[in-house]
């Protein structure tokens, strides 16, 4: 007489009725969705993806007329200042304002000890507290290289003409013109250049208008007047 096998007993642990031979199905483990944070690696106002060589976000300000190229230079530029070795060694920080690459802010610092410049810093910040830096605003134009951007004092407020500030606190010199600007000019040495002309120029700051900053229009008047 021949054997007979016996059928493989698998267990069920399911409520439903299992057939003999029939392997016990595993459930695959579902993975969970890991949302990527991004990740802010210069400041807050810093596009997110800059140094992975992307755009703005799209939700960001740009000029009507800005091509992309325009664009793409310009935060290339600013790529290259932020991480650049000797990147807050010079006397300056940069950021972009409310993520828009055609509006920068620049904080000036780090004056030489001794200088007029320094010395006034240290009677506005006992009068403005935090406010131990000169701050620029520098609004590019939407043809830029081709066109010259336009550079401002925030704050604090100088003297008329001392360390090359107009009335209206944009900054008076020949390369920031239409006649002397070089659309191939490097923003670096640009910066520091201004930064030396505020020593240079004995940049004298008013201590009776502390609490008076500049506007953006009173600049732009002040310059065309020049």
């Amino acid at each position: 007489a021949k054997k007979v096998k016996k059928p493989k007993i698998t267990k069920n642990t399911s409520n439903s009725p299992q057939k003999l031979n029939e392997p016990i199905k595993k459930k695959k483990p579902t993975k969970k969705a890991v949302k990527k944070q991004p990740v802010n690696v210069l400041f807050n106002t810093t596009p997110k993806n800059l140094l992975n060589g992307e755009l703005l976000p799209s939700t960001a300000f740009t000029p009507q007329k800005a091509s992309k190229e325009a664009t793409q230079d310009l935060l290339q530029r600013f790529k290259k200042l932020v991480t650049a070795p000797n990147y807050g060694k010079q006397g300056f920080e940069v950021s972009l304002v409310e993520d828009n690459a055609y509006k920068w802010h620049i904080k000036l610092n780090g004056f030489e000890v001794g200088t007029q410049v320094h010395q006034d810093l240290f009677m506005y910040e006992s009068t403005r507290p935090g406010r131990d830096h000169i701050l620029l605003e520098v609004i590019f134009q939407s043809d830029f290289p081709h066109s010259p951007p336009f550079m401002r004092v925030v704050f604090p407020r100088f003297h008329q003409y001392t360390g090359h500030i107009t009335i209206g606190g944009s900054i008076c010199v020949l390369e920031l013109t239409r006649s002397g600007w070089n659309k191939d000019i490097q923003l670096e040495p640009l910066i520091v250049m201004i930064r030396n002309l505020l020593t240079e120029g004995s940049a004298l700051i008013d201590m009776d208008n502390a609490f008076n900053d500049y506007s953006e229009a009173e600049a732009r008047e002040a310059f065309v007047r020049v």
